[in-house]
């Protein structure tokens, strides 16, 4: 299930409660909440925030909608202390519907020198088939001009849909494993860091003084427990429970946490509350004051008598003896499935366990699960040759000459890829789709599966893929990707199979498969772009099967993504990205990620030579494209037809260094950006929107400026008091406005601008600050 489908279904399954959040975060308290956890966050720990901003970003859902996921227990303790002004925690003691909750369970086996912590996460049934865990491998990165550095991570953690990983409990790469109980305190920490942070924080610590440094030093918002502990290499040191119970202190940085050891008796500050929450230490029930439901499972624990085994936890943690408030609080659902999800690491002689690693089965529901992270001519001869054509070959070729003895004539001799990767550079661009092989089956690189029909054995006798990699990963920071063609027009195994209906599969067991395999072991791609599948269906090409091999076994599956093209019926339907058909725009936005691949060149895929001015696009068609297509949530590729002689057009090189001139001046708006509540603007249908990961600003795109305009009507936007525009590329500064009237809108003050002036010559880029929009159902 993909990332958006687990974060939706979330929110259905409990969507009156989310909706009451929703609305909160609208209003001006709501609002003040989520912006001072926003600023703590940001200043604390940036790297967090910009997870949160790549899984909206991933997503595809609405900032709002994930900042209520990621803040739920401070945003739902806010609104309900707004409502009640104080809670009466012995009202809700006698509530026998309560449901949430969870439990934690420690063991110490002396007589196996193992350790173990279990915990259930058995929170509302809104979450069944909406959690997972995630295995991560993040490297450090510098923040603040290289003051700081985001921390190397690697750890593998429970997640909600739509959650930053480290919800309930997870383990990391220096041996500290941890489990999280939830503490009530009677109060919100404003302008304080979030649990869920915090929770992410925990991942990364590698010895006790960074967790007491993390714990005592962090401002937090809200209260919670966590028990975890560090396995030690020396077996003679003793193990021991750490148990830190945090609520936030406004008076201080210091969170008034307590650390006590397994032997302990852990007592609860007066101000918080358990709910739904007890400890198994070593055969110690520790009590606490809380709610009934704690008592009552505290209670509970002590009749199953000492906890020796796992299989003892996980009896525990599932049992349901008193209905009324039972240890496993999910009602009607498999107890011994998926309703009880539990983190269970032992560990011998003090190593940690390897973490194990997400396997995708060969079959499209496994395959569209893998999460995205934020990475082309028939016309001689065939069935309708066109006629034009036809004439031209008859002209000026003998009359036996064929389609492959172009290939001598296919020598590269001014290719440079050097000069490639500086001029892609230069566009802008940031990743690239090689062709490796068209529908003909001649390969760019020395493939063993295409014996004499390869660029290295014919032609240019080079590795033309090879030198581009090379070159794109050496001289820039583009992604590198490549085209690949499944069928082929003249294999005689590919004509074979045809013949038998695909009901034989000599050719991709013989050929696309291999070739497939070669092109990832050999040259790496990160992006491949898979083609030509439209005449046989995906069992006959095996697909699911190479795509479980890429995602599982291959050098790049943790960091490849496929377009959707792997036989008839899967395109726009699977696979990470949509393309769909050629030159795929819809105009409106689109849930799934997808790509706009298009032609500068408006009738073909490759260099014409006959091709006059007039059949290329113009700059200002090529942004419409580009804007268009970011607006709406797609990607945009765009085609180049180099030359035989390997070289790019001066037409094709002129058009993307334009497009790179545009995009230095206004890369803000689409570089990173998201879609934004209106794509199209409500009165004026020239402008476009695009919106900042955080939503802080908001792009509008005008496409077409008219001479002696000196006013533009804006009828999405709503502005406030505090709203500010500035053009880009102008040194005007802020631009003067005015309120559209009653119903919103913006009016902008152009006179002071001189168009010919501007650093931008194409589609003009207006920055909103501090604006809000109209509901998408209302009208101008």
């Amino acid at each position: 299930m993909k990332s958006r489908e687990r974060i939706q279904k979330r929110i259905i399954n409990d969507q009156i409660h989310f909706e009451s959040l929703f609305n909160f975060v609208q209003t001006e308290e709501g609002h003040k909440l989520h912006q001072g956890f926003i600023n703590a966050i940001r200043t604390m720990f940036p790297w967090y925030w910009d997870e949160i901003c790549g899984l909206a970003d991933g997503s595809e859902i609405l900032f709002e909608h994930l900042l209520v996921l990621n803040f739920a227990n401070e945003t739902r303790t806010a609104l309900r202390l707004l409502q009640e002004k104080t809670i009466d925690h012995t009202q809700q003691e006698k509530n026998p519907s309560e449901t949430k909750g969870c439990s934690t369970v420690l063991i110490n086996r002396t007589d196996t020198n193992t350790f173990a912590l279990l915990h259930n996460e058995d929170n509302t049934a809104g979450l069944y088939d909406t959690a997972f865990l995630v295995e991560a491998d993040i490297k450090s990165s510098p923040y603040d001009g290289g003051t700081r550095h985001s921390p190397n991570e690697r750890f593998l953690a429970y997640c909600y849909a739509g959650v930053i990983p480290g919800t309930a409990f997870g383990t990391n790469m220096h041996g500290f494993v941890f489990a999280l109980n939830a503490l009530l305190p009677n109060y919100i920490g404003e302008n304080r860091i979030p649990r869920q942070i915090i929770n992410r924080a925990l991942l990364s610590v590698a010895n006790e003084n960074e967790l007491d440094k993390l714990l005592h030093g962090t401002p937090i918002a809200f209260g919670f427990c966590i028990n975890g502990t560090f396995f030690h290499a020396d077996n003679n040191q003793q193990r021991y429970l750490l148990n830190y119970e945090l609520g936030p202190n406004l008076n201080s940085n210091d969170n008034m946490t307590t650390k006590n050891f397994i032997n302990d008796i852990c007592i609860a500050l007066n101000y918080l509350l358990h709910y739904n929450h007890y400890d198994r230490l070593q055969g110690l029930i520790v009590e606490r004051p809380g709610l009934l439901s704690s008592r009552n499972r505290a209670q509970r624990g002590l009749e199953f008598g000492e906890i020796r085994t796992e299989k003892d936890a996980l009896t525990l943690l599932g049992d349901r003896a008193n209905k009324q408030f039972p240890i496993f609080m999910i009602p009607d659902m498999d107890t011994n499935n998926t309703a009880t999800l539990l983190i269970f690491i032992t560990i011998i002689c003090g190593f940690l366990i390897p973490l194990s690693e997400q396997q995708y089965t060969p079959d499209w529901k496994s395959l569209d699960s893998r999460p995205l992270p934020a990475w082309m001519w028939w016309l001689w001869k065939g069935d309708k040759p066109n006629v034009n054509i036809v004439a031209f070959m008859n002209n000026n070729y003998p009359t036996d000459w064929t389609y492959a003895d172009f290939a001598e004539q296919f020598h590269a001799e001014l290719y440079d890829p050097n000069e490639w990767a500086d001029i892609f550079a230069a566009a802008g661009a940031k990743y690239i789709v090689f062709d490796s092989k068209h529908h003909e089956g001649f390969t760019m690189w020395p493939s063993k599966y295409s014996f004499n029909w390869n660029a290295m054995d014919v032609g240019p006798k080079r590795d033309l893929l090879g030198e581009l990699a090379n070159a794109i990963r050496n001289r820039t920071d583009i992604v590198f990707g490549l085209y690949h063609s499944m069928f082929e027009w003249f294999h005689p195994l590919y004509l074979t199979d045809k013949n038998n209906n695909f009901q034989t599969q000599f050719f991709p067991n013989m050929k696309t498969l291999p070739e497939l395999k070669e092109i990832v072991e050999n040259y790496r791609p990160s992006v491949i772009w898979s083609d030509g599948d439209w005449e046989a269906s995906d069992i006959y090409w095996n697909s699911t099967g190479f795509l479980a091999w890429l995602y599982n076994e291959s050098p790049v599956k943790d960091t490849v993504v496929v377009n959707d093209r792997w036989g008839t019926g899967i395109p726009c339907h699977h696979g990470d990205f949509y393309t769909c058909t050629d030159r795929f725009n819809p105009g409106h936005l689109v849930t799934h990620k997808w790509e706009n691949c298009f032609t500068i060149d408006k009738n073909s895929w490759g260099y014409i030579r006959t091709s006059g001015i007039n059949d290329y696009l113009t700059i200002q068609e090529i942004l419409y494209q580009i804007i268009t297509t970011v607006s709406t949530g797609g990607n945009v590729l765009i085609n180049v037809g180099p030359t035989s002689y390997g070289k790019i057009p001066p037409i094709y090189e002129e058009r993307l260094r334009q497009m790179g001139s545009w995009l230095k001046v206004n890369g803000e708006a689409i570089y990173n950006s998201i879609p934004w509540k209106y794509q199209n603007d409500t009165i004026n249908k020239n402008v476009w929107y695009t919106s900042s990961k955080d939503e802080q600003y908001v792009y509008a795109c005008l496409l077409d400026w008219q001479k002696n305009t000196t006013e533009l009507t804006l009828g999405a936007p709503i502005s406030s008091s505090n709203t500010s525009i500035t053009l880009l590329g102008s040194d005007v500064g802020l631009l003067s406005w005015r309120s559209a009237g009653t119903s919103g809108g913006i009016i902008i003050e152009l006179s002071d601008i001189q168009i010919y002036s501007l650093a931008s010559d194409w589609a003009w880029v207006f920055k909103l600050q501090n604006i809000t929009s109209k509901r998408i159902n209302e009208k101008s």
